[in-house]
């Protein structure tokens, strides 16, 4: 029998390209990011992380390889947000004049990025911009 070399999986078209760290992702949410399947490197998890704010709980879940994610967001005292993304490009930290934002970028350019601030309280900003600024 004749072993054949195997070739590394090549990721899917929809992956995230850029990924914010673990560790970012945890000085973000100020809780260790929950990664589902041990064995599995960072970037092939399914990735959770919870926080409970002064302002609200925010939960984030994301497939790298896949390029999805679910945000959910409750912001006291009546705000409920849950956000199922696909065709993310990019997670990254945006380091604020005074806050820091998690930021999401999609492949289609029409779409525009989606923010989250989590101080001084829990906001999200997400809207195309049709004159293209």
């Amino acid at each position: 029998m004749t072993k054949v070399p195997l070739e590394p999986a090549k990721e899917a078209r929809s992956s995230i390209s850029s990924l914010v760290s673990a560790k970012r992702l945890e000085d973000f949410f100020g809780q260790k990011p929950r990664l589902e399947y041990p064995r599995l490197s960072y970037r092939s998890n399914l990735i959770t992380v919870e926080s409970e704010r002064k302002h609200g709980n925010v939960w984030l879940q994301l497939m790298p390889l896949d390029g999805w994610a679910q945000l959910r967001v409750q912001a006291r005292p009546f705000s409920l947000l849950k956000l199922d993304l696909a065709d993310i490009s990019r997670i990254h930290i945006r380091k604020g004049d005074v806050h820091p934002s998690l930021v999401f970028s999609f492949n289609a350019a029409q779409v525009s990025e989606l923010v989250l601030y989590l101080e001084p309280s829990v906001m999200v900003f997400w809207g195309n911009d049709s004159a293209g600024h």
